[in-house]
């Protein structure tokens, strides 16, 4: 239970990402100019790592990734192809094995760096660098594809979503997504892993009909946290949704 409670404190609390800057009214080409490379910055999946190096032996029982595990359970098939878009260093690959989930994953991610790392810790699975806005894949490729907490870093997120959804046959799991209820859609500027990037509140009703609009129905909501964000006036649900294609 500690090693959960400090994963959670490195990951979410206020400490690990000191400040945030509400962005009220947002200049979206502005800000892919200026923030739509910082993930392939080469220094971040090194930081990351030392954050889920420590979680390796307990990565299933951690709150959001015990939801992933449970709700890829829920689709009830039997050694699906997974992929797995924003994949970092393939830790869910682990985290899948420890619970015994057999599925045929696969993972992708924008930074070169990212990929390297996940080939060198997991010589066995397929990894390949690939723009979640324009995914390298072909249509309905995968049973199950996996949005791993990358849409909320994504100017266009909009687009993001549309080709999650074209890669996959049926299920779409929209994995650590940052929602709000009363504000709308909200754009942040924070530090993360050492680096300035972007962040994206997502408002629930929103969200839905962004989902609506491309085909998808809600099967499963899973809320694993809940945050506190300077400025935001009102509370952020971190929660997985597993969505079927309609």
């Amino acid at each position: 239970m500690n090693n959960i409670l400090h994963w959670l404190r490195g990951e979410f609390d206020k400490k690990a990402h000191p400040h945030y800057q509400i962005l009220e009214y947002p200049n979206l080409s502005d800000l892919e100019n200026k923030y739509g490379k910082v993930w392939k910055n080469e220094e971040i999946p090194a930081r990351q790592y030392k954050t889920t190096e420590r979680q390796l032996p307990n990565l299933e029982n951690i709150p959001a990734i015990a939801d992933l595990i449970q709700q890829i359970k829920l689709t009830h098939l039997k050694h699906p192809r997974v992929l797995e878009i924003g994949c970092s260093t393939g830790y869910h690959e682990e985290a899948f094995r420890q619970a015994k989930l057999h599925v045929v994953y696969e993972g992708c991610d924008y930074s070169p760096m990212f990929i390297k790392l996940a080939r060198k810790f997991h010589p066995l699975v397929e990894f390949k660098i690939s723009d979640a806005t324009k995914l390298i894949y072909g249509n309905s490729r995968f049973n199950i594809v996996i949005s791993g907490c990358c849409i909320l870093h994504i100017i266009d997120y909009q687009q993001a979503v549309r080709e999650a959804v074209r890669v996959s046959e049926k299920y779409v799991i929209f994995h650590r997504t940052p929602t709000i209820h009363s504000r709308k859609t909200t754009f942040a500027k924070k530090i993360g892993y050492g680096k300035e990037m972007v962040e994206i509140f997502f408002n629930e009703n929103e969200l839905s009909n962004l989902f609506k609009e491309n085909h998808l129905t809600k099967a499963s909501v899973k809320t694993h946290a809940q945050l506190d964000i300077p400025g935001l006036g009102e509370p952020v649900f971190m929660k997985n949704y597993l969505c079927v294609k309609i």
